[in-house]
């Protein structure tokens, strides 16, 4: 019997997880059976560009999902490697096997796979949804509420997490 369930991968840093990210994930999740959602750059934290740690972006994003009632997603953290030739193997290697990846506006990421040959869905950046953004506006002390889903403004309170973007 051959398995015809298709399982897609989506990459990101999610610094912070954000309505993009949603968006992404809610397309993803209509069009496979499973969704892995990769946080990357697992080993960076309480820097200017990746303030939060991938254990505080993993519980963003689940407790989103989670609140959402979405499911049918697992999450995996991966250190960044020095070698984009082997970097989509890798992810292979510590994801499983997939056959779709989505990767919103990351040139980068779209291109190396598919260059090692997945089918890969990329998505323009809508409404200026962007981590970038965010983080700019908390430290400038900006409402960002409209950007990032209620859990997450809830979170990113709750655990000190805006503090911890202003300091960095």
């Amino acid at each position: 019997m051959v398995n015809s369930m298709t399982t897609g991968i989506f990459i990101g840093r999610f610094q912070p997880f954000h309505n993009g990210h949603l968006a992404i994930i809610k397309q993803a999740l209509s069009e496979v059976d499973k969704l892995i959602i990769v946080i990357g750059s697992q080993q960076e934290a309480r820097t200017e560009n990746n303030p939060l740690t991938a254990d505080e972006r993993e519980l963003l994003i689940r407790e989103t999902l989670k609140s959402l009632k979405m499911e049918r997603f697992k999450i995996v953290k991966l250190a960044d490697i020095p070698d984009d030739n082997k970097y989509a193997e890798y992810v292979r290697e510590n994801t499983g096997d997939f056959s779709v990846v989505y990767c919103g506006e990351n040139q980068l990421v779209k291109k190396l796979f598919q260059e090692a040959g997945y089918k890969v869905v990329s998505s323009e950046r809508l409404n200026g949804w962007m981590a970038t953004e965010i983080r700019k506006k908390i430290r400038n002390d900006e409402n960002y509420d409209e950007l990032v889903p209620e859990i997450v403004k809830e979170l990113m309170k709750k655990m000190n997490l805006d503090k911890i973007i202003n300091k960095t």
